[in-house]
């Protein structure tokens, strides 16, 4: 599927021609593309199936943070977290993650890469966000991410 993300950025992905969508009981993406590959590729994407040639990506179902009952997907909220962000000058990279609570289940943590920043924070808590579970609970500072060998953070390990 493709997606154009510069210079207009488009919302959904359109599946490429021969391909077929449909999703699972987890909403995670099945793909069928029988010139490429006999088998059905089952995906850990959720996605929002649009129609039949357009999806939209949620977030993976291994990083879904559930707290009090809510599913967050922790990409899209990282990602209109960054834009706002952005717009104070702020470009450090976040990630969500979801730390045990006895009460909530898991709470929504922000984890900023660099040093204790008290302007950082204090922008974050300025922000509206359009639920009120998307504010995070604790945000904490980590000076440098664990990522793979291609620059991948390793959120799991972030969590540890």
């Amino acid at each position: 599927a493709l997606k154009e993300i510069y210079p207009n950025e488009n919302e959904y992905f359109s599946i490429l021609n021969d391909i077929e969508i449909s999703t699972d009981d987890r909403n995670c993406l099945k793909i069928e593309a029988p010139k490429l590959n006999s088998e059905i590729l089952q995906t850990n994407d959720i996605v929002d199936l649009i129609d039949k040639q357009h999806f939209q990506f949620l977030g993976r179902a291994d990083f879904v943070i559930n707290s009090g009952g809510a599913k967050i997907f922790p990409e899209e909220l990282e990602n209109l977290l960054k834009s706002k962000l952005l717009t104070f000058g702020i470009e450090n990279e976040l990630v969500f993650i979801g730390k045990k609570d006895e009460v909530l289940g898991q709470k929504l943590v922000l984890i900023i890469e660099g040093n204790f920043n008290e302007n950082i924070i204090q922008k974050v808590n300025s922000i509206a966000f359009e639920k009120k579970f998307h504010k995070p609970k604790e945000i904490q500072f980590i000076q440098k991410f664990p990522r793979t060998e291609n620059g991948k953070i390793l959120r799991r390990e972030i969590l540890k």
